[in-house]
């Protein structure tokens, strides 16, 4: 079985035939949804198409590293310094480990 599949998307008024793997389909057809909102709010603003493109994009870009960040684990630093604060105390106390 073909893993491959050739979708029809469209993003500010332009029909795009992708080949992708079948399990992004669902992401593809999103991200394109999302990237057309965006082109069709922006357009009700600013005349230039490449503008509202660029534009869609800028956004699109910050709201992912957005995600990223908030998705991010806590630097190691930070996790030493809690273990650290935590053997202290637990030192601090006289127990034995």
């Amino acid at each position: 079985m073909d893993n491959k599949l050739t979708i029809t998307i469209r993003i500010a008024g332009k029909v795009f035939k992708p080949t992708i793997d079948r399990k992004n389909e669902e992401t593809v057809r999103k991200a394109a949804k999302l990237l057309d909102d965006k082109y069709a709010e922006y357009k009700l603003q600013i005349e230039d198409p490449f503008d509202c493109l660029a534009l869609s994009a800028l956004q699109t870009s910050i709201m992912l590293i957005n995600q990223k960040q908030e998705e991010s684990p806590v630097p190691i630093n930070q996790k030493l310094t809690d273990i650290e604060a935590l053997l202290s105390d637990y030192l601090e106390k006289g127990e034995k480990i």
